[in-house]
């Protein structure tokens, strides 16, 4: 009785060991399946931070393109509003006549400066809009490309497929078309031996089923 009380204690501890190796391996996995996710959200956010740093860099460029154009721009400006202040400036004691040759000589400064701007701008718009259609083109042109490509692809497996098909058809039908021909002279020959051994006379033939066999003497009589 003691021994087998003694039994059941073991039987108890050793469940509750299993219990406790068995909860020490799920928090092991569920430690594992953590650690996972955290490496998955890890590389996301260096991911994300790429792209942004991408993103800062691109803005930075676009940045220093933006200000080199502004003082271009600053610069031609200035150097035109240099010469229309010397050219207002210009031959102060010559009278309305050369007061109005100086206005109009300003107005042209202005003319040619607003044309230069708006032509500039021009420019910039259309080499836009042209690299945008490459871009476009260039995007359409590999579409049709792959479209193309799947499509000679799927004619080329067709036609494959349809050939083995045709092929093992007629294979088929030149085997049938062998064995029946076989079957009919085999047919053919034994039916001459049998008449032969059994000294009947040759009779004309006649087709039966499609066969050539010869006519009966009962028929004839």
């Amino acid at each position: 009785m003691a021994l087998q009380g003694h039994i059941e204690y073991l039987r108890g501890v050793l469940k509750r060991t299993e219990d406790e190796r068995d909860n020490l391996y799920r928090e092991r996995d569920n430690a594992y399946r953590e650690r996972g996710d955290a490496y998955k959200a890890r590389d996301h956010a260096q991911k994300e931070r790429d792209n942004a740093t991408a993103e800062r860099d691109q803005l930075r460029e676009q940045s220093k393109t933006v200000n080199g154009e502004f003082l271009k721009i600053s610069a031609e400006r200035a150097q035109l509003q240099e010469q229309l202040n010397a050219l207002l400036g210009h031959g102060g004691g010559d009278g309305g006549g050369g007061g109005d040759g100086r206005g109009g000589q300003a107005m042209m400064v202005q003319q040619l400066y607003q044309r230069q701007r708006n032509e500039r701008l021009v420019d910039a718009v259309q080499k836009d809009e042209i690299r945008e259609h490459r871009v476009g083109r260039y995007v359409q042109y590999a579409g049709l490309a792959k479209a193309d490509m799947l499509f000679w692809e799927t004619m080329i497996e067709t036609e494959s497929r349809l050939e083995g098909l045709i092929t093992a058809r007629d294979r088929e039908l030149v085997l049938r078309i062998s064995t029946d021909m076989e079957c009919l002279v085999e047919r053919e020959r034994i039916t001459s031996s049998q008449h032969r051994a059994d000294g009947e006379e040759e009779y004309p033939e006649s087709i039966d089923e499609g066969l050539w066999t010869p006519t009966s003497r009962s028929t004839l009589e």
